[in-house]
């Protein structure tokens, strides 16, 4: 709902309480009773309007907020029920508190309704730029046969053994920065929880492979034998494989936040179709 339609509803209320503690319209006992209904309406309203799970949240965290409304719906009801035939003022006074009240409970609305919106945008930018950078990944790895060029890469290292001169060493090129996570990393928190998990296994699993293709180039790697090589490709290509994998999962998540009709219908090159999310 829109600020100004918070506005209107709350100005309708306000007028009601007005005309209530006036007595314009109804006797005293029945006016504190349309009083508190009106209240009442008033946050079923909320309620509806917003929705159960956002509503609970506002109640848990204004709750000193809303402690004195409570107490000051119960005074009427209280009033009303009991039939106490007690001064016009103290009735009036009781009333002008309900209203002074109910004021608080807008202005916290009005208050959580803001943060949560800018909360929302937030999380909706880093989300957008996530996605970006790990569709950029994923679409490196998936350009590749990853299975077919594994097993092509192990038996040429298997055929070239451990002679100098007609052993295999394969080249895997380096992996660029993810200079998109390391720029928002401080503010993840701000993402909700079961649509990080993947985002963080992803960019967990792609620094893993970083690591491991780094390994590669080390100087100790060209004095290993056959078997170790074949070996180290094996953890590489499985690493590989899961960096996909949690690359997909961590866009059909994202997709499904942000609410992409399909999710799970990511554009891809289709070279290892044995990995899906």
């Amino acid at each position: 709902m829109s600020a100004l339609g918070w506005i209107a509803s709350f100005l309708v209320v306000w007028l009601g309480l007005g005309f209530a503690t006036t007595g314009v319209v109804l006797s005293d006992s029945m006016a504190l009773l349309a009083a508190v209904l009106l209240a009442l309406v008033a946050l079923l309203a909320v309620y509806w309007l917003r929705g159960e799970r956002d509503l609970l949240r506002m109640l848990r965290r204004g709750g000193l907020v809303l402690l004195p409304i409570l107490l000051t719906v119960l005074v009427p009801i209280a009033i009303v029920l009991t039939g106490d035939a007690l001064d016009v003022r103290l009735r009036q006074a009781a009333l002008a508190g309900l209203i002074i009240a109910a004021g608080w409970l807008a202005t916290f609305i009005f208050q959580e309704e803001r943060r949560q919106r800018d909360r929302n945008e937030q999380e909706l930018d880093l989300l957008l730029a996530l996605r970006s950078e790990v569709f950029t990944i994923v679409e490196k790895l998936d350009k590749h046969p990853i299975t077919q060029q594994a097993k092509e890469v192990e038996r040429n290292i298997a055929m070239g053994g451990d002679d100098e001169t007609g052993a295999y060493f394969p080249f895997s090129a380096s992996e660029s920065p993810a200079t998109v996570y390391d720029a928002v990393s401080g503010q993840l928190h701000v993402i909700n929880a079961a649509t990080l998990e993947p985002v963080l296994r992803f960019y967990a699993a792609f620094s893993e492979l970083g690591t491991m293709v780094a390994d590669t180039h080390r100087p100790e790697f060209f004095r290993l034998e056959a078997a170790r090589r074949i070996t180290l490709h094996k953890e590489l290509v499985q690493q590989r494989r899961a960096t996909l994998y949690w690359g997909l999962r961590a866009l059909k998540d994202i997709n499904l936040k942000i609410g992409v009709k399909n999710p799970e219908n990511i554009p891809r090159s289709g070279r290892n179709e044995d990995v899906t999310p």
